[in-house]
């Protein structure tokens, strides 16, 4: 938690599995603070829920990758690792 950098995985139902404190902050996505077992889509608006659903794909499928994109009015440079058992 020595980061300002949001940090979390996810489950194969896009549902958060970890996640650190910056995640947890409702100004770092905007007024929405998400926790364990929320779903990731919580803070992206609807129109916008199948891109991000495709990206989260692609690491499932154990892809690495870096995309910038705007959500809210803001950019974001996420980067997508896959976790392997």
């Amino acid at each position: 938690d020595n980061t300002n950098d949001a940090i979390f995985a996810i489950d194969l139902s896009y549902n958060i599995t970890i996640l650190n404190k910056t995640v947890q902050n409702p100004a770092t996505f905007g007024g929405v603070g998400l926790d364990i077992g929320y779903s990731i889509f919580t803070m992206i608006p609807p129109e916008q829920i199948p891109h991000w659903k495709a990206n989260c794909d692609r690491a499932m499928r154990g892809e690495t990758f870096t995309v910038l994109d705007k959500i809210n009015n803001k950019f974001y440079e996420v980067s997508f690792n896959p976790i392997f058992d």
